[in-house]
């Protein structure tokens, strides 16, 4: 089983982003004296501390100046570590939320102005409840949010009715999880190029590591990557997914050669070789980001 956790030194990476650059895709774990975990998470039994400090240094070392925190499963419900951080940095940072679907007393307002700007559903290995996702998204809808699937590569296909009833901006996270050895002609991949035509989609080009069946830097993957890029410069993200976090299901395959997390350096100097001109790296780095989460 391959450790979770951050790599406390990053190496910084060859390729300079411009200013304003952002991760789209980070989470703060603890401090657990702080911030407890959620018991009942797998997390809690083998927790480790990944801060807004540490989340900052890493940054700092790549050369972010803008970070999109994703609420992380460890805290369950509990939004307190995430909003901890937005107050401390309200300019850099905007964050995404996991909330329960049948809590009537949530303020979206108030999360709205600590700077949240979508909610997250993983569907992943299972079965969602649709009639409640859908009941939640038209109650964030006014706040211009979006909704951040985590989902199988096949779920697009079997879930696609629903998908194109959304009434919020969809970002289909870490590339649907495409499986690289599938290739560029595969199903999940046309439809997922079907909703980016539609113009109210996203996706993340992140977390390779998680699907790749090469080691770094990810061959099989990078031309997925590419072809993305290629395809809707302007809609498409980057992001770390910090500090790589692999409880339960979450291994990356064997045959990517890991023996632990990834150093954000080397993920980092990834972009420029599916995002090759400044202007499309211009465009991923900074602009859909800010267009997206308000900066």
């Amino acid at each position: 089983m391959i450790p979770s956790g951050p790599v406390l030194e990053t190496s910084p990476p060859a390729f300079v982003m411009p200013p304003g650059s952002c991760d789209t895709h980070a989470h703060i774990f603890g401090p657990g004296s702080e911030f407890p975990f959620d018991e009942g998470h797998p997390f809690s039994k083998d927790p480790f501390d990944a801060s807004e400090e540490m989340l900052s240094a890493m940054h700092a070392a790549i050369g972010a100046d803008r970070c999109v925190i994703v609420h992380g499963r460890p805290h369950g419900f509990d939004l307190s570590v995430t909003l901890a951080a937005l107050k401390k940095k309200p300019d850099r940072y905007r964050a995404v939320v996991l909330v329960n679907p049948g809590d009537e007393s949530i303020d979206f307002q108030r999360l709205h102005d600590a700077g949240v700007r979508g909610v997250r559903f993983n569907t992943k290995g299972a079965t969602p409840d649709l009639e409640r996702i859908g009941g939640l998204l038209e109650r964030v809808a006014p706040f211009g949010w979006h909704v951040l699937l985590h989902m199988d590569n096949k779920q697009i296909i079997e879930f696609q009715d629903f998908l194109k009833s959304i009434p919020v901006p969809i970002v289909f996270d870490h590339m649907l999880r495409i499986e690289p050895r599938e290739g560029l002609d595969q199903v999940p991949l046309a439809k997922l190029k079907e909703f980016l035509d539609g113009g109210n989609a996203y996706v993340k080009l992140s977390a390779f590591e998680r699907n790749s069946h090469a080691p770094y830097p990810y061959g099989d993957i990078l031309p997925i990557a590419s072809d993305l890029m290629a395809y809707a410069p302007e809609r498409c993200l980057w992001a770390t997914d910090w500090p790589h976090n692999y409880f339960g299901t979450e291994q990356p395959p064997e045959d990517n050669q890991m023996d632990g997390p990834p150093n954000d350096g080397p993920i980092a100097d990834l972009i420029p070789l599916f995002a090759t001109k400044s202007e499309a790296q211009q465009r991923l780095l900074v602009g859909n980001p800010a267009e997206l989460y308000g900066f």
